[in-house]
């Protein structure tokens, strides 16, 4: 569950703040005269406590899963790719339709160089040739 949808989000942070709200509610009341008196002051205390501790549990979680995606969306990956020995700029023409390819068109995936055709849609992979 890494990420979590931004409705769920906001409906955490409700939660744990309208349960915060009435467990100090719960713990406000626990210590008023008629709460003594009738002797539910012990009830109300536990019940303030609970709910605080469901309150804090969920702000917690909240919270550490937006900290895990503050720190997934801060990586930026670069990739360079050293090329050893001579190296000439050519023009790459498509195989299949002509058309001129641009630096738009390269792309890297898993190591692999792998050119695609804007016009055409021809896909072609990028091989460095041994240097013996």
């Amino acid at each position: 569950m890494e990420k979590i949808p931004s409705i769920i989000k906001v409906i955490l942070s409700i939660l744990g703040i309208i349960l915060l709200f009435f467990g100090i509610l719960f713990l406000w009341s626990a210590f008023s005269q008629s709460a003594i008196s009738q002797g539910k002051s012990g009830e109300r205390l536990i019940t303030g406590i609970i709910t605080i501790g469901v309150g804090i549990f969920l702000l917690v979680i909240l919270l550490s899963f937006l900290k895990r995606t503050a720190n997934q969306e801060s990586k930026q990956i670069v990739q360079k790719i050293e090329l050893p020995g001579k190296l000439s700029i050519d023009e790459l023409k498509c195989k299949s339709c002509g058309a001129t390819l641009k630096s738009d068109s390269v792309d890297v995936k898993g190591g692999t160089v792998f050119i695609s055709c804007p016009y055409c849609g021809a896909t072609y992979t990028l091989e460095e040739e041994p240097k013996w």
